[in-house]
């Protein structure tokens, strides 16, 4: 299991969020557990999207793929998303 931090900028969220939403399914055969979606106050078309990946190699080949290419072109997001691939190094308890 693996996390994946993707920071971007869209031109319109809610145009954007329909479109993420639409492309629930591609996400999920291609191994996403979950994800969360951040969006900043200000601009509120900065956001950062954190996912659960089943695999880093599974993560991989989604998110350099083209089908993700064009669809994140047609939700509006605007220049290129930095993705970053997290692994776990503290398993530490809350104190």
């Amino acid at each position: 299991m693996i996390s994946i931090m993707v920071s971007h900028h869209v031109k319109n969220y809610a145009h954007w969020k329909q479109a993420f939403d639409n492309f629930h399914d591609q996400r999920l055969d291609a191994g996403e557990l979950s994800y969360q979606v951040f969006q900043a106050s200000e601009p509120d078309s900065d956001l950062e999207l954190l996912f659960t990946w089943d695999s880093e190699e599974h993560a991989k080949t989604f998110f350099h793929s083209q089908a993700l290419a064009s669809a994140m072109e047609e939700a509006g997001v605007d220049g290129e998303p930095a993705i970053r691939y997290l692994h776990r190094s503290d398993k530490g308890k809350i104190h």
